[in-house]
């Protein structure tokens, strides 16, 4: 079955804008199992957030966050043992002579 491509809505002549609070886009969103999707880890550039975002339609609200000063985040592993105490591994370079 083929389904027709999707054109995007873009204005070329509006920059993407972000907000003070959220200064840098969010590069990458993982789910860990074991968590029904409630909980959710999102990285932009030095910053790797823990969401709890609950299906009850309330807010979603901030578990743990670390802010990574004078590094490069080069990768995340999620654990996938549900019942590991290990969630996340995240690998970094720290950025020399800055």
């Amino acid at each position: 079955m083929d389904f027709p491509a999707r054109e995007p809505i873009v204005e070329d002549s509006l920059p993407l804008s972000l907000s003070k609070d959220h200064p840098h886009p969010i590069s990458q969103v993982l789910f860990p199992p074991g968590y029904n999707g409630e909980l959710l880890i999102t990285v932009e550039q030095k910053r790797v957030a823990c969401w709890e975002v609950p299906f009850e339609g309330s807010e979603a609200f901030l578990v743990a966050e670390r802010h990574l000063v004078d590094c490069v985040i080069d990768g995340l592993v999620v654990n996938e043992d549900p019942h590991s105490e290990a969630m996340l591994i995240v690998m970094f370079s720290r950025i020399v002579g800055t």
